[in-house]
């Protein structure tokens, strides 16, 4: 494939392996021992990491971080990259040092507004330097995600937070597994080949979901 510095795509992991898809082509860029939870571009870098307990600078396979326990999350905050996972504990990566550190697995981080978020078994979703809880939900927290200056979480019940105003703004019967923000005209493209459906009646938001 060209180099070229305008190209954008999408990179995901399957299992323990890592693609690159553009324009019909499928690369691969790395192969892991075992399966991949998280990745993350950083300072012009793709990181990937998973439950080979490291950090892995995907393009070279060079290892920056080593832990004792699955990594499940990875985040680009204010210049650092963060990580954490099964242990509890919160790390700012390249130097591994502790900056925060929860009771259970923290499934997620985020950065929103200048401020970096966790969340996961808890059933709770915390600011992450000051500790301060935002929120706190019947089951864990598995998604984080900002979006236009607001921060949303949502979990295995299907239900989705504003996070900041613990306002429910949607809830079904199917767990929710991943969100991501998208740039208007990605999101324009994606509504013009989707496909409408009816909007549910109000407290009927389960419609959406199949049992």
């Amino acid at each position: 494939m060209a180099e070229n510095d305008s190209v954008t795509g999408l990179v995901i992991a399957l299992g323990g392996r890592i693609y690159a898809l553009h324009q019909g082509s499928i690369v691969q860029l790395g192969e892991r021992r075992n399966l991949i939870h998280a990745l993350c571009v950083h300072d012009g870098r793709l990181y990937d990491a998973g439950r080979t307990m490291r950090v892995v600078d995907t393009l070279t396979g060079e290892t920056v971080a080593e832990r004792d326990h699955w990594i499940l999350a990875l985040c680009s905050h204010d210049g650092r990259l963060y990580d954490a996972g099964a242990g509890g504990e919160i790390y700012e990566t390249l130097s591994s040092t502790l900056v925060a550190r929860r009771e259970e697995a923290v499934l997620a981080l985020a950065s929103a507004g200048g401020r970096l978020y966790d969340a996961g078994e808890e059933r709770r979703v915390c600011e992450t330097f000051s500790g301060t809880v935002l929120g706190e939900r019947e089951e864990p927290v598995a998604v984080l995600c900002a979006h236009q200056e607001r921060l949303y979480d949502g979990g295995v019940q299907g239900w989705l937070f504003e996070s900041l105003t613990n306002r429910n703004v949607l809830a079904g019967r199917k767990g929710i597994t991943a969100a991501c923000s998208v740039p208007a005209d990605l999101f324009a493209a994606l509504l013009a080949r989707g496909e409408e459906v009816p909007q549910p009646s109000r407290g009927r938001l389960t419609d959406w979901f199949a049992g």
